[in-house]
């Protein structure tokens, strides 16, 4: 085969992890690979099998991650929350029905109730804290939506 009348497509690359040995029987680290995604905002993938178990890492500007309930909840820096199945990795987004543009936080109030906090400093010239303004919801999971809340009862949130 001549390969210079082929066209060749890059389809990834294979990465090694670092102070593995391959030469070593029993090792945790069986391979590992690397996929870019969007080359603009650095955004990649990578897959690696660790004790025989697939492990996924991805970077796309995550802000905030945490578990509640079996599922993982991120909050990206675009303002974008999603949740995401431990088992299929699927990714579904969780929006305020009326998004701000400000700074979200996802706060977890014991296993009970997640909360996603919502901090707008209106643009200006000077920054003034005392214009901060914040919204918080309570995600009710049933219908898979956030509902904004104006009283917490008995908490207080941080």
């Amino acid at each position: 085969m001549n390969m210079l009348d082929c066209q060749i497509f890059s389809l990834g690359h294979q990465y090694r992890v670092i102070g593995r040995d391959p030469e070593a029987w029993l090792s945790s680290y069986q391979g590992v690979a690397f996929l870019p995604l969007n080359k603009e905002r650095g955004e990649f993938v990578v897959i690696f099998n660790y004790s025989n178990d697939l492990v996924v890492l991805r970077n796309a500007s995550c802000k905030d991650v945490l578990a509640f309930r079996g599922r993982f909840y991120a909050v990206f820096l675009n303002g974008d929350v999603f949740v995401i199945d431990p088992y299929s990795l699927v990714a579904t987004p969780l929006n305020p029905a009326q998004p701000m543009r400000s700074v979200n936080y996802l706060v977890q109030s014991g296993n009970d109730e997640l909360f996603l906090v919502e901090a707008t400093i209106p643009e200006a010239e000077v920054i003034m804290f005392s214009r901060l303004t914040c919204r918080a919801s309570r995600l009710d999971e049933e219908a898979g939506e956030w509902v904004v809340v104006s009283d917490f009862g008995d908490r207080i949130l941080f």
